[in-house]
């Protein structure tokens, strides 16, 4: 994900008599669907349903169903005719090893193979902390890698690249390796210094309850979920990105799962004690409303009255469309919120409120009453 870090795809798309296409089988889903940002760290597509994908290969000539695996045999085809005519392959590195310069790669789809066999030119772009002394390091990170990323013992292709040698047939002629820093050097000598230590297995994402109701478009950068979280304010700074250290409920579940044990949560706290207690950053709009929303939830009479206007205030706003997900908005959704809930709907819909009978407390009150008359609600 380092090269759309630094949007490398679109400034090569700028160039006159430029041809350029993601090979990775996710990542070409979203270059397809004008550019779509990714959402996940292993699983850039995930915000997407098979429906959705069909749709997108559609315009590319595709006739088949939505079955995946018809869908990834139609992709491997259409692919293959690029593989055997790039001039130039561009990867990213998991790991580069510092005794022998290999790079090594892990892919599930082998792309990756074919991008550094093939052309005769490759360029590696790596962030500066993926560097490990020896194989003997990468062997032990590719197996912790895979184990919290996918749950696999090992991935399906585990590469090892360089430049071409004396007496071999494929390989690139032509090698190149760019280490990146955008912004990495910051956590240097800092209490953040550990989130360098990030394997990108996105184990922290799947187990973050505030990742699991938002998405990864929701948190605006590049990286999502509490490693985006930590890291973006690093690389970017907290004017542009002070808002989601506090976007998390501290659970420390990600804490807990990291194989690599950055003290994330721990981090998250470090953060917000820079941006208050260091920095004087001004929050008082944000506490305000904060205030505002503690009154509200915290009475029960001003919560009922929120509950049951919602679903009528929303109307003005909101759009009925079929989709392709059962229950997904069975009262319509909101596509372009006023005010401070546009941040929201800047990327994604939002689904109208359901009708006062209809919501939580409607039906736990329902639930509860069919229990005493001795009804069974499945």
């Amino acid at each position: 994900m380092v090269t759309t870090e630094i949007d490398l795809d679109k400034a090569l798309m700028s160039l006159p008599e430029t041809s350029l296409m993601e090979t990775d089988l996710a990542e070409f889903i979203l270059q397809e669907d004008n550019w779509d940002e990714p959402t996940h760290i292993v699983f850039p597509t995930l915000h997407k349903n098979r429906d959705q994908i069909k749709k997108i290969f559609s315009k590319l000539g595709y006739s088949g169903s939505n079955d995946p695996e018809e869908m990834a045999k139609f992709a491997r085809k259409y692919l293959r005719e690029y593989f055997m005519e790039a001039d130039l392959g561009i990867t990213g590195c998991n790991f580069a090893i510092a005794d022998s310069g290999l790079i090594n790669l892990v892919t599930n789809e082998g792309n990756a193979d074919l991008t550094m066999a093939i052309p005769k030119t490759q360029i590696v772009v790596m962030g500066m902390e993926r560097i490990v002394p020896s194989l003997k390091e990468a062997e032990v990170l590719d197996n912790m890698l895979s184990r919290s990323a996918v749950g696999q013992k090992l991935t399906s292709y585990c590469s090892f690249s360089g430049a071409q040698i004396d007496g071999e047939s494929d390989g690139p002629t032509d090698f190149y390796v760019v280490i990146l820093d955008n912004g990495r050097s910051n956590a240097l000598g800092t209490a953040f210094e550990p989130v360098l230590q990030c394997i990108r297995c996105g184990a922290c994402l799947n187990v973050c309850p505030i990742y699991r109701h938002i998405g990864g478009h929701g948190y605006g950068p590049i990286y999502p979920g509490p490693i985006g979280a930590v890291l973006s304010p690093v690389l970017d700074g907290y004017e542009k990105f002070g808002d989601l250290p506090f976007a998390s409920s501290l659970c420390a579940a990600c804490t807990e799962t990291c194989p690599v044990k950055i003290p994330l949560h721990q981090l998250l706290i470090k953060h917000r004690e820079v941006m208050m207690d260091e920095l004087k950053m001004d929050h008082s709009f944000n506490n305000v409303l904060m205030k505002g929303a503690g009154v509200a939830t915290s009475s029960p009479i001003l919560f009922k009255i929120a509950l049951e206007g919602d679903h009528v205030g929303s109307a003005p706003l909101s759009k009925n469309t079929a989709t392709s997900v059962d229950n997904m908005f069975n009262y319509g959704h909101i596509e372009k919120a006023p005010s401070l809930a546009s941040g929201w709907t800047d990327v994604r819909d939002l689904p109208r409120p359901p009708k006062p009978s209809e919501n939580f407390r409607s039906w736990y009150k329902k639930h509860k009453k069919e229990q005493r008359e001795g009804v069974r609600h499945d």
